[in-house]
């Protein structure tokens, strides 16, 4: 599926909103560097949990230089949003 992902903890408010709305917006904005943006939008194609833990790992480690995400919560849920683009916007 084409798309982009984002992803929660379930339980979060922004999460709760996310989900109660069924549309995203996922922005990358470059600290420092002014003319470089980019904007997706649209609605949210699917939510799932599975593999959500591998996916936040993976984020860690490119990130964080950790091979397991650090800020866990007990009882956490992971929640993976993709969104089907209907929109980009980009400054590059």
């Amino acid at each position: 599926m084409a798309g982009t992902s984002h992803q929660y903890g379930r339980g979060p408010p922004e999460g709760q909103e996310f989900a109660a709305r069924w549309q995203g917006r996922l922005v990358h904005d470059r600290s420092g560097e002014s003319y470089r943006y980019l904007e997706v939008r649209g609605r949210v194609a699917e939510r799932t949990s599975e593999g959500a833990e591998q996916h936040i790992d993976k984020m860690a480690k490119k990130y964080l230089g950790q091979d397991k995400y650090p800020y866990r919560q007990p009882g956490e849920v992971r929640v993976v949003y993709r969104i089907e683009p209907e929109h980009v916007t980009s400054m590059m």
